[in-house]
């Protein structure tokens, strides 16, 4: 996680350079996780399907994808290993799972029996990331920095930057700046979109 951090401190200073996050997985790159879920309040029918996709990111997720905020607050960087466990849901997750009730302070957890320790701290629009074709799903987001524990090996990250200057310069600008970091730093499948 350190490398990552340096990393993303290092393209936010690059000229034109506007804002930048992670992930664990990225828009469009046909790649996703979900698991069951179970949250507090909610009382599953027999084998009712309890999936929800999610995601390992980092802060300023949402805003670098203009992803808007509508309830509570995104990650910071106090969101760390130790602190309370939190999570970030969209509003398909809220109309499934809430249905009609308030999302911040809800607990919830992956996974079924065990404590419900993860509390909803912030509610995104629902943004569609994968198969444009495919109906949003219910989908929470956990801090990049409290997904794995200090022993385990870090997670792939997907770096998103957005630009004001012209995004056919970024990537052999970023390249540069990552070759300097690390000449051994691996910087693959660089697209550009518009948000």
């Amino acid at each position: 996680l350190n490398l990552y951090t340096q990393v993303r401190d290092r393209l936010a200073a690059s000229p034109g350079v506007t804002a930048v996050s992670f992930g664990e997985f990225g828009p469009y790159s046909n790649s996703n996780a979900s698991t069951n879920v179970s949250v507090d309040g909610y009382h599953p029918t027999e084998d009712e399907n309890m999936d929800a996709d999610t995601n390992n990111v980092a802060p300023g997720f949402f805003h670098t994808l203009g992803i808007p905020l509508l309830e509570g607050r995104e990650f910071t960087s106090a969101d760390i290993p130790g602190a309370a466990r939190v999570v970030v849901v969209n509003e398909a997750f809220v109309k499934r799972f809430l249905r009609g009730r308030g999302a911040i302070g809800v607990h919830m957890e992956k996974g079924a029996g065990g404590p419900l320790n993860l509390q909803i701290i912030g509610v995104v629009r629902n943004a569609q990331l994968g198969d444009l074709r495919a109906v949003v799903s219910p989908c929470y987001y956990i801090p990049f920095s409290q997904a794995t524990k200090p022993a385990e090996a870090a997670q792939q990250a997907v770096f998103l930057v957005r630009s004001a200057s012209n995004a056919a310069m970024l990537p052999p600008a970023i390249r540069r700046l990552l070759g300097m970091l690390d000449s051994a730093l691996p910087v693959t499948n660089m697209e550009t979109m518009h948000v």
